[in-house]
């Protein structure tokens, strides 16, 4: 039996992010809550660039393409190049978790794997791995 959008909506809805993301259960550890789908998903990604049709078919896809760039532009260099892109992909306001020069409160890293999950969710109903 395939997945549901509404099953894994739920899913994600009744994840303690905080515990998972200190348990190191994150996509930039390669072990998000979502990780099988996500990797389907990332296969289906062009090599660079936005995705065919990012505005009709492949919304979604496209949208998740994007939040995987700020992620990693999150982990790897604290947001120093896709801020304002991270801002509105996530709908996270990156100034609010700041701490000083790079750093971030751990809370702006669960706050962005919890959306992060939505987004593959909806990419993986919009390609149909699930329904």
């Amino acid at each position: 039996m395939q997945l549901t959008l509404a099953q894994i909506q739920k899913q994600i809805e009744e994840t303690d992010f905080l515990v998972a993301y200190g348990h190191g259960c994150t996509y930039w550890g390669h072990n998000g809550l979502l990780q099988p789908l996500y990797e389907k998903l990332d296969a289906m990604l062009p090599a660079s660039g936005a995705c065919e049709h990012p505005r009709s078919k492949n919304k979604h896809l496209d949208r998740m393409r994007r939040a995987a760039n700020c992620m990693y532009d999150l982990y790897n260099n604290g947001l120093c190049n896709r801020v304002a892109e991270f801002n509105r992909v996530f709908n996270i306001s990156s100034s609010y978790y700041k701490l000083r020069n790079y750093d971030y409160n751990v809370m702006l890293y669960v706050n962005a794997e919890k959306v992060m999950n939505e987004f593959i969710a909806l990419a993986a109903k919009e390609q149909g791995l699930i329904e």
